[in-house]
């Protein structure tokens, strides 16, 4: 009897704890940054910049680009300061 109660024990001690809540970046959780699809292959970030910049402040474009011919994937993300900007272009679309 004393052996299966120390299998209990081991097995008692090899359960997993409980897993994390995952972490949320602020950037997303306040909901400054918009994803973009279907951007032109040849656009660039001034091109983003132009088109967005009458909705507010940007501080950021990331041009999602293909590491071995240099070429744009299609997709970016904008970065506006306030996260009223980023709806306004929601608002828009």
């Amino acid at each position: 009897a004393s052996s299966s109660k120390s299998e209990e024990e081991d097995n008692e001690e090899e359960e997993t704890p409980e897993k994390e809540s995952p972490k949320i970046d602020p950037d997303i959780a306040t909901q400054k940054t918009l994803f973009l699809r279907n951007v032109p292959f040849d656009a660039t970030r001034h091109d983003l910049f132009e088109l967005f910049r009458h909705y507010g402040e940007i501080t950021g474009i990331y041009l999602v680009m293909d590491k071995m011919t240099g070429i744009g994937k299609g997709t970016a993300f904008v970065h506006f300061k306030t996260d009223a900007s980023a709806k306004k272009v929601l608002a828009d679309a």
